[in-house]
């Protein structure tokens, strides 16, 4: 028996690392879940509520687009959808979270750029979105993160 428990302890260990640091999600783990899985998904957390959507799809062929945002409507997913499958997501954090979000990619993912990693959900890419590119219905500076699957 003391022989295994070595092998299990590393193993253990390895699986530890490869578990996303809590700022991948609850992004990562929703493509290629279709919009009616990932809505109960999200509203099962309770962290965010649903906010509106683009588009009204008459198959599920046509894309559409979802917004959660939480509470303090500070944070928002933005989940994309083609063919009834989650292809895109986003999330819009406030400026403060600029460095301990950074910081949380260097350690978890091997760095591609100053601000893009490749991770096991795809590439995510962060940057601050201002003036034209913000997302926020107040126009204000935030941070966006892109989690693109299909790079």
């Amino acid at each position: 028996m003391k022989k295994y428990l070595l092998p299990l302890f590393c193993l253990l260990m390895l699986r530890l690392q490869a578990i996303p640091l809590e700022a991948t999600e609850p992004v990562g783990q929703y493509f290629d879940m279709c919009l009616l899985e990932v809505l109960d998904s999200v509203c099962k957390e309770g962290l965010y509520h649903y906010a509106g959507s683009s588009g009204k799809p008459s198959s599920p062929e046509e894309p559409v687009t979802v917004q959660f945002e939480d509470i303090k409507n500070e944070r928002l997913l933005i989940y994309g959808f083609s063919k009834d499958k989650c292809d895109l997501a986003m999330m819009v954090l406030p400026l403060t979270a600029l460095e301990a979000t950074v910081r949380g990619y260097d350690q978890q993912f091997p760095s591609l750029g100053k601000q893009l990693w490749r991770t096991p959900y795809g590439r995510i890419k962060v940057s601050v979105a201002i003036g034209a590119e913000s997302m926020r219905e107040d126009h204000k500076p935030h941070l966006l993160v892109v989690f693109d699957p299909s790079l």
